[in-house]
C-alpha cells in the first residue's frame, strides 16, 4: 500500500505521461512541451457517489493544472499563433498553463493502460456518450473496462491575461485611426474599455448602451454558455439586435 507521499509522486508522473500522450495526439510532428509542474486543486474519491464499475471497482476524479514551457525558437511551435510576440521567462521560453480533469481508477493497477484524451471543442467537453452500447452509457462503457480519461481545458476560455490588453490594444488601434465603433463583447472588454462607467451587471451594462454611443456598443458574449442569459433577457433580442443591425445595415464607404 502506497504512502500518501508516494501516491502523490505516482499521480504525478501519470499526469505528465497523460500530457506528453495528449501533445503526441494533437501534434502531427513532436515538439517539445515540457510539462514543469502539475497541481491538484481538488479530488472526488471516491467518485460517483462511491459506485463501483464491475471488476475495476471505484474511480476518483483529479481536477487542477497543468504548468508548463515551450521553446518559441523551435520551428514545430511555428504553427502556434503569434508565439513569437509572448512573454519569455528567464530561459527565453514561454509558459503556458492548461486546466484539466482526470478521471482514474482508485485502484491503479486494475486500469487497463489505455488513456482516452478527449480534446475540447470550443471549451465544451467532449462526452462520451456517443460510445453507449445495449445497457450501458458511455461513461459507463469505458469505467467498467479500466480506461483512464482525461479532458483538458483550452486556454482561449480562461480569463484574459492582465497584461495582454494594455500591451496590445493601443498599438492596434493606432494602426485604425479611423474606428467609429467598437463592440465591447463581454465583460472583460467592458471592464477594460468602460471602467467605472460601468454598470453592476453585464445586462445592467447593455441595457444602458445608448450612454457608450457612439464610441462604444457594449453586448453579451455569443458563446452557447450564455443561452439561459438569452433566455431571461428577452428583451437583447427584441430591442439590442435591431439597434445593432440599423447601425451596420448601410455601412459609409471611406
Amino acid at each position: 500500500m502506497k504512502t500518501p507521499l508516494t501516491h502523490l509522486h505516482f499521480i504525478t508522473k501519470l499526469l505528465v505521461v497523460c500530457f506528453a500522450i495528449a501533445v503526441t495526439l494533437v501534434c502531427a510532428v513532436t515538439a517539445e512541451a515540457r510539462v514543469t509542474r502539475i497541481v491538484i486543486e481538488q479530488r472526488q474519491s471516491p467518485a460517483y457517489e462511491g459506485r463501483s464499475f464491475g471488476a475495476v471497482g471505484q474511480y476518483e476524479i483529479l481536477v487542477g493544472k497543468a504548468y508548463g514551457e515551450l521553446d518559441p525558437k523551435d520551428s514545430h511551435n511555428t504553427i502556434i499563433t503569434d508565439l513569437q510576440f509572448a512573454p519569455r521567462n528567464t530561459r527565453g521560453m514561454v509558459e503556458y498553463a492548461a486546466t484539466f480533469t482526470l478521471f482514474k481508477p482508485l485502484d491503479l493497477a486494475k486500469a487497463n493502460g489505455v488513456l482516452l484524451y478527449a480534446v475540447p471543442n470550443r471549451g465544451n467537453r467532449i462526452t462520451t456518450t456517443a460510445f453507449g452500447v445495449a445497457g450501458e452509457s458511455g461513461e459507463e462503457f469505458f469505467l467498467k473496462r479500466g480506461y483512464v480519461i482525461l479532458h483538458s481545458g483550452w486556454q482561449g476560455d480562461l480569463p484574459p491575461r492582465p497584461e495582454c490588453a494594455p500591451h496590445w490594444h493601443p498599438r492596434l488601434r493606432a494602426f485604425l485611426p479611423r474606428i467609429r465603433l467598437t463592440l465591447l463583447i463581454g465583460s472583460y472588454a467592458q471592464a477594460y474599455y468602460l471602467g467605472a462607467r460601468r454598470k453592476k451587471t453585464l445586462a445592467e451594462t447593455v441595457r444602458a448602451r445608448d450612454e457608450y454611443l457612439p464610441e462604444f456598443f457594449p453586448l453579451p458574449h455569443p458563446s452557447p454558455r450564455n443561452r439561459l442569459w438569452m433566455k431571461k433577457n428577452a428583451w437583447f433580442e427584441r430591442e439590442v439586435l435591431p439597434q445593432l443591425r440599423r447601425r451596420f445595415k448601410a455601412p459609409r464607404v471611406i
